[in-house]
């Protein structure tokens, strides 16, 4: 069975909608670490960049996330920092799947690792 560290996933799973959830409720920077380190085989671009995080660019990060959940966009600095964070590329991908053949993602994150599109390798998921 496909799984997410600890957590199986299941076809009607949102994920992107999941990790967006716990993002948004991350509100300190060890918080913000948990969350990514959970869904770093999915989102290992995002623990790479918090995992280097300081204080001050957690400031920024929830500054400019704030932004962006109303609707306003943070600026290109902000995006080129913390964009892996907001969307990390795998999740992305998976959403891309989903959307283009209206199923839920975990559905399309399934179907994408048992056709071999999707390879794990040092725990983490890749495109190939």
């Amino acid at each position: 069975m496909t799984s997410i560290k600890d957590r199986p996933v299941g076809y009607v799973d949102e994920l992107v909608a999941d990790y967006t959830k716990q993002l948004q409720a991350a509100q300190t920077l060890a918080e913000l670490w948990e969350v990514t380190a959970h869904w770093e085989p999915v989102a290992g671009d995002a623990f790479d960049v918090v995992s280097k995080m300081t204080a001050a660019q957690f400031k920024r990060w929830q500054k400019g996330e704030r932004l962006e959940r109303k609707g306003r966009y943070a600026g290109d600095e902000w995006a080129a920092e913390f964009g892996a964070i907001l969307i990390p590329e795998m999740l992305l991908r998976i959403g891309v799947i989903a959307q283009e053949y209206c199923v839920p993602d975990g559905c399309a994150f399934i179907r994408a690792v048992e056709v071999g599109r999707f390879k794990q390798r040092d725990g983490r998921y890749y495109d190939t």
